[in-house]
């Protein structure tokens, strides 16, 4: 990863900036790097990830090069959270702040710990701090899922697997 950063920003500070010539090559590094991720998800965690967890990390990873990318240098400036309000709701809008729950509640049974940390780590490349911000609610559900609480679930879940972000 360190090393992509690093090439990554040699193309930007070598010269290439924001020109024409520059997005291309930055365009074209990226796409590169998207699909060596895309191939590492099958190919080496293939045997954890389901093809329905690879589309949600595949989701994540859209999401996060369009809601979070382009915006990631004004984050750290949002004073009054009216951009993160809106990431965090849009994460909820596709459906990931209910990933983790068993589809008899609404959820999409995302329960793999694989699976969670190739969410994390795509939502993490955007933005850490949304990334923690987004997680920690869901941490509270970990010991009634794996569990299988159905006490818990059967209270909570539903709050959790609704259109409003709770985070």
């Amino acid at each position: 990863f360190l090393r992509k950063t690093r090439i990554y920003h040699s193309l930007v500070r070598g010269g290439l900036g924001e020109s024409e010539g520059g997005s291309r090559q930055r365009e074209i590094f990226e796409k590169k790097e998207r699909s060596k991720t895309m191939d590492y998800w099958k190919n080496y965690l293939g045997i954890f990830l389901k093809e329905e967890d690879i589309e949600m990390a595949k989701m994540m990873h859209g999401f996060v090069e369009k809601e979070i990318m382009p915006v990631r240098h004004q984050i750290d400036d949002d004073k009054d959270h009216k951009l993160i309000t809106k990431i965090l709701q849009g994460l909820t809008n596709i459906g990931m702040q209910k990933a983790p729950f068993p589809p008899e509640y609404g959820g999409m049974g995302a329960s793999s710990v694989v699976t969670s940390a190739v969410l994390h780590e795509e939502l993490s490349r955007g933005d850490s701090g949304i990334c923690t911000a987004f997680n920690v609610s869901a941490w509270a559900w970990f010991p009634a899922l794996v569990s299988g609480n159905k006490a818990v679930l059967d209270a909570f879940a539903p709050m959790f697997c609704g259109d409003e972000s709770r985070n």
